[in-house]
């Protein structure tokens, strides 16, 4: 292993031509360097036939010449040059009592004239399930780091080589065991226990525990009139502080007479313990499912909570060449591990559907995705980043259509968003970040576009631009000041397919980042970019 490291530096220097950088490594990037470098020659001599392991790893290798990598006011910039290094290492099994599907990808980011130490950035999403006994008892678990934000009102730069001192890396792990089966008379149950730790990189945020116990069960599926019922018990910790509490009961009927129309009403019980505050009271309501066709879906509910009135939408339809999407939703959420964050669209996901007339099956499918997010350099999520952090329960209300075009050379990928933020419980006094002692709430909306024109059958021209604004609804301090940033990133590249597996890319990015404080002096400043970029697929 440590050869594998020695080798690994060399070459950073060598490409580099600094020693300097390379020295001021810090540990923990030292350890996932050396545990990636150890799986690597592991992972190739995986027999992926005789253990049923499908096998993906890919090389992104990039030079980037910055006027302002560090994202400083404009009068203070400091340009660099920047080599940035990503391998991503896939594993995939679906067979036997084991499902699996993983992907780590970590980022190595150093800087030729030494503004900032070099950076690792480490990206992972695991999920697997393994069945205990003959369908009966199940372990779901599931790893995922990614790098996200602290502060709505702060830099979000989409690129990792442009630093923000506002960007903390998230790690969640789970664990659920669970039983399911059927039950006499046609119906079934489930009982489940969710448990999760959270953990961030900076010391302003509190680590999260969450325990979640729920049962259900459901009647038989035969008769026109369908019944299922359900309970939960959970209780989320942050740091040392007060737990979080949240206790559910209620029960649903449907009615089954056409199967292109079910329509529903549901009713129960809520009990919520929020630090010092205690929530509780009925909850009903009712929606619908429609699906005139396997193309178009329709899903609509609503519910009455202790925060006023709660609704779901979500509609998709989909045609040969396109993908229309809307999601609404008013919600509100306990625990910041479910995205940190307002929820975004997986673009890897959206393309799979648009795709599916056109390639059924699922492995041509998958490298058709794949092919597209390669040359389009297309975005991991289509909504617009709105990350933060708060140890509040929050109320998040929502309005975010997006849509998909894939011709034979154009692929065009648009998706909006609109989000209201406001707290529903007191801040628990736990020293953690928490933007809402500063405002009682905030807005948000952005696009996400992306263009992909295939000149020829190697070569092909990728335009995009993310643009999103966050706005205060209310300042709490003594002084009523009116927060605003503005972000907006646009990309211009041309990617050309060298063989097979490898394809080369060079292009411009232009970043512009302004604040707006009525209290206090504004913040503007902007990034002009120059990138080429490597990428080798092993297999």
């Amino acid at each position: 292993m440590a050869e594998e490291v020695s080798l690994h530096r060399r070459v950073m220097r060598a490409l580099m031509g600094r020693r300097s950088a390379i020295g001021r490594f810090r540990s923990s990037p030292e350890c996932f360097r050396a545990l990636a470098c150890a799986m690597v020659p592991l992972f190739a001599s995986l027999p992926s036939e005789a253990q049923e392991w499908k096998r993906d790893l890919r090389l992104d290798v990039s030079t980037i010449i910055s006027d302002n990598p560090l994202l400083r006011r404009r009068g203070s910039e400091t340009s660099d040059i920047t080599l940035r290094t990503s391998p991503s290492i896939g594993l995939k099994r679906d067979t036997g009592r084991l499902r699996f599907d993983g992907r780590y990808s970590p980022v190595v980011v150093g800087y030729l004239n030494d503004t900032r130490e070099e950076s690792l950035f480490n990206l992972l999403n695991a999920q697997g399930t393994y069945e205990v006994s003959d369908r009966r008892a199940y372990v779901d678990g599931r790893a995922l780091i990614n790098q996200t934000f602290l502060s709505p009102f702060g830099s979000q730069p989409s690129e990792f080589a442009t630093s923000s001192l506002n960007r903390t890396e998230v790690r969640t792990i789970s664990l659920s065991p669970y039983l399911k089966g059927p039950l006499s008379g046609g119906g079934q149950y489930l009982l489940r226990n969710d448990n999760s730790y959270t953990t961030f990189t900076s010391r302003t945020v509190v680590d999260i525990t969450s325990h979640r116990f729920a049962g259900q069960v459901n009647g038989p599926t035969g008769n026109a009139l369908l019944w299922s019922g359900d309970a939960s018990y959970g209780i989320t910790s942050y740091g040392s502080g007060s737990n979080l509490v949240n206790q559910s009961a209620s029960a649903r009927l449907s009615l089954n007479l056409d199967p292109e129309f079910v329509p529903y009403v549901t009713g129960g019980y809520e009990y919520n313990e929020f630090f010092l505050a205690k929530f509780s009271g009925p909850r009903y309501g009712g929606g619908f499912r429609w699906q005139p066709s396997p193309r178009t879906i329709v899903d609509m509910g609503a519910e009455n909570r202790y925060f006023g009135t709660s609704f779901n939408v979500d509609v998709s339809y989909r045609t040969r060449l396109s993908l229309w999407q809307l999601r609404a939703y008013r919600n509100d959420r306990i625990s910041q591990q479910g995205g940190f964050g307002a929820e975004a669209v997986s673009t890897r996901e959206y393309l799979s559907n648009l795709l599916r007339s056109r390639f059924p099956d699922e492995n041509q499918r998958e490298t058709e995705v794949n092919r597209l997010m390669t040359t389009g350099l297309l975005p991991e999520t289509l909504s617009a980043r709105s990350a933060f952090s708060s140890p509040r329960v929050l109320l998040v209300e929502a309005f975010e259509p997006s849509v998909a075009l894939n011709g034979l050379r154009n692929t065009i990928v648009l998706g909006y968003f609109w989000r209201k933020t406001t707290p529903l419980s007191s801040n628990p006094g736990i020293g953690t970040t928490d933007v809402f002692n500063v405002v009682n709430g905030f807005q948000q909306q952005g696009v996400s576009v992306s263009w992909t024109h295939q000149v020829t059958e190697r070569t092909s021209f990728v335009a995009g631009l993310d643009q999103f604004e966050t706005r205060s609804i209310l300042s709490t301090t003594a002084l009523p000041a009116r927060l605003k940033t503005d972000q907006s990133v646009m990309r211009f590249f041309v990617t050309h397919q060298l063989t097979p597996d490898t394809t080369a890319t060079a292009g411009l990015r232009f970043t512009r980042v302004s604040t707006d404080n009525s209290s206090a002096s504004g913040f503007d400043s902007r990034e002009r970019a120059i990138q080429f970029t490597v990428a080798h697929q092993f297999f």
